[in-house]
């Protein structure tokens, strides 16, 4: 199938989960959508060629071009970029029902976010250890810290009313300019160095 060609297949549920397979031009992502007692978030996970590796996130604010993801069905993703947690991808040429059972299973057996039920017992009540984050090996960390701040970038230009926010506040304003100001003498700083 051509990049070009889009297709949408209708949405699968299971336990209260949709789970859909994202494909874009380079990369494919599983993403999952689960509401609990009125609580939403978003897990996506999968291989990306652009961003090195293996991709596994979860956000309870996911963005599609800025809007978002649980205000749009995903007929209307095609041709969007999905924002969860930090990672940002390349536009949508596919979204369709996830059929691979393993790959169901392995999205919707993550914790729901919302606290437990007051007919559980006591001791399911108690928080599950954090898994402890590890930092890529260098130069690697530099790469994802770089992404991180792309991504960070980016969220803020797709805020659309931010710049009519902050002229609001001269002082917020100022300090974001000077910021701005520091972004661009880093990028000019290090792309000298690449040569």
């Amino acid at each position: 199938m051509s990049d070009d060609v889009t297709r949408y297949a209708r949405m699968s549920r299971l336990n209260s989960w949709e789970v859909y397979r994202v494909r874009t031009k380079t990369s494919i992502y599983t993403v999952g959508l689960h509401e609990h007692e009125g609580r939403k978030f978003a897990v996506m996970r999968g291989e990306s060629k652009n961003l090195g590796g293996k991709i596994d996130v979860r956000d309870s604010d996911p963005r599609i071009d800025g809007r978002s993801l649980f205000s749009l069905p995903p007929s209307m993703w095609i041709g969007k970029s999905l924002e969860i947690g930090t990672i940002a991808t390349s536009r949508i040429v596919e979204v369709s029902e996830e059929q691979d059972k393993d790959i169901i299973t392995s999205v919707t057996r993550v914790t729901a976010i919302a606290p437990a039920s007051e007919h559980e017992p006591e001791k399911s009540k108690k928080p599950a250890p954090e898994s402890e984050y590890k930092e890529p090996p260098y130069p690697e960390n530099y790469v994802r810290e770089a992404q991180i701040a792309a991504y960070l970038l980016r969220k803020a230009y797709n805020e659309r009313r931010l710049i009519e926010d902050l002229e609001r506040d001269p002082e917020q304003l100022e300090r974001f300019k000077v910021a701005l100001a520091d972004v661009a003498l880093m990028l000019r700083a290090l792309g000298g160095k690449m040569g």
